[in-house]
């Protein structure tokens, strides 16, 4: 990998970046304001639903939301299936990527197609792990019962933090297309 390709690609992750830790702030800022409004009794303690039908409601939201990140994570997410993707016609890239292309070979045109797939693909696995916190909080609204809530947000805030966005997924690619 050229020095200008990975300084292209730190910039690219600090971006990413940025988007995570918003998304993080949002989860966590959410997390926050519900254990406030129930621990200074500002919402009713007295449950919308039937707190067990509105947790197995829940449950099931939140466990499909879990499993199409795993689902994603573990087919889409692959180099193969990345290169795979990448080959096929009708890809433009975007605007950050598109001035390393000029000078090009294919590969390397691959490479860069995988990295905006990859890109994409990851905005929808951090906004399903934000849709988890979501589903805790309206199912904590309809029957606030905190341990729950406190417990689906976790597996929310840990299915964004494994998603970190780092450098070993682009090196991965690269190393893959350049074997």
């Amino acid at each position: 990998m050229d020095d200008q390709l990975e300084l292209q690609l730190q910039n690219i992750l600090q971006k990413n970046r940025i988007v995570w830790g918003a998304v993080l702030f949002g989860m966590i800022s959410l997390i926050l304001i519900s254990v406030a409004l129930y621990y200074l009794d500002i919402i009713d303690r007295l449950p919308v639903v039937h707190p067990q039908k509105a947790d197995n409601i829940a449950l099931f939201v939140i466990l499909f939301f879990v499993l199409l990140i795993f689902y994603i994570k573990q087919t889409i997410l692959t180099p193969a299936k990345l290169i795979e993707k990448s080959k096929k016609p009708g890809i433009e890239l975007n605007n950050l990527l598109a001035p390393l292309a000029s000078d090009a070979d294919e590969k390397k045109l691959t490479f860069l197609k995988c990295v905006q797939i990859f890109n994409k693909k990851m905005l929808i696995v951090w906004f399903l792990a934000d849709l988890v916190v979501l589903t805790a909080f309206v199912n904590f609204i309809l029957a606030p019962v905190l341990n729950k809530f406190i417990m689906y947000s976790f597996v929310g805030l840990f299915s964004l933090i494994i998603n970190f966005p780092n450098l070993s997924i682009y090196k991965r690619v690269h190393r893959y297309l350049y074997e």
